[in-house]
């Protein structure tokens, strides 16, 4: 085996930027939030046109944050966002010795921003457009094979459709483009160019009462084809990703979320065995003025007044 087909061993050939359900539903203008997410990921590498080349597993655990406010632009509400965090990945298995075989530290910071022209809650009918810059600040060792950070820019646009059926089930589609710049230390001084990937995530959710609710996805990634110092390197990825999870309305102002992950099949890359995931969103509210708005973050249909006081009053 050559040096070449152990790089990029950290990359997940999945959507760039990791949708849950009701993050395309729009809250009202003046309201902003606060997620924090816990990930744990098993990964099986790596896979070439479907089969394993390599033995080995990585262990990864990811903590991000993500803050946005709401504003009303015009017709428009728009919503910029900050999304932060920090990893940590160890190798088991197959790996060269003279490499090291865990990573931590700081990740990619993301700057984005998403805009509705279709914020119909009274139809439960909205529709998402987001775009987002990926700005190399992550922890990068060129030297070695695992790292945080990318070293490189990457942009992402996406649109999310969700739409109401009857009264207890939400349909939510995202399609997401992703663009990459030139890691020019990769693995020592080589460059490494990727062609742009895309990605359609899909969920289906049923509201199971008091706010809570549970939901399927799937994803679907292709595109990607990579090059090494100017020369075809390894194809576009082409996988297919299962979704489980639930939502629990604690109070009106705190949610939680977990998804259970699993890729059905892949092509090329680093397989995701499992993925367990854990969000927790804090929803802060415009304390200057009152209004009354239908807060539809993932099942919930929750009809509530705004007070100074920033309490829920159902």
């Amino acid at each position: 085996m050559t040096l070449h087909s152990w790089l990029y061993a950290t990359l997940v050939h999945s959507a760039v930027n990791d949708v849950f359900p009701g993050d395309y539903i729009a809250l009202p203008a003046g309201a902003s939030s606060a997620t924090l997410y816990h990930f744990h990921r098993k990964q099986e590498g790596a896979y070439v046109s479907g089969a394993r080349s390599n033995g080995y597993t990585i262990d990864s655990d990811y903590l991000v944050l993500r803050v946005n406010h709401v504003l009303q632009v015009g017709s428009l509400r728009v919503a910029p966002l900050l999304v932060t965090g920090a990893a940590r990945g160890a190798v088991d298995g197959v790996w060269p010795a003279n490499k090291q075989r865990d990573a931590g530290g700081m990740l990619d910071t993301r700057f984005g921003v998403t805009l509705w022209p279709i914020a119909d809650a009274a139809k439960r009918r909205w529709l998402g457009l987001t775009a987002m810059l990926i700005a190399p600040t992550g922890e990068y060792d060129g030297s070695e094979l695992i790292n945080p950070g990318e070293n490189r820019w990457r942009e992402v646009v996406m649109a999310g459709w969700v739409q109401g059926i009857a009264q207890q089930w939400t349909l939510e589609l995202i399609g997401e483009a992703a663009w990459y710049g030139q890691n020019d230390a990769f693995a020592g001084s080589n460059t490494f160019d990727q062609r742009p990937s895309q990605a359609l995530t899909g969920y289906l959710r049923r509201d199971v009462g008091a706010g809570h609710s549970l939901y399927v996805g799937g994803q679907l990634n292709w595109g990607g084809a990579s090059e090494l110092n100017g020369q075809p390197w390894r194809g576009g990825t082409r996988n297919r990703r299962l979704f489980l999870g639930g939502v629990w309305r604690v109070s009106p102002q705190w949610l939680l979320n977990g998804r259970l992950a699993r890729d059905l099949s892949i092509d090329t890359g680093d397989r995701m065995h499992t993925e367990m995931a854990l969000r927790v969103i804090r929803l802060f509210f415009n304390l200057k003025w009152r209004v009354c708005a239908e807060l539809a973050e993932p099942g919930a249909r929750v009809y509530a007044s705004i007070t100074r006081s920033g309490a829920l009053q159902a």
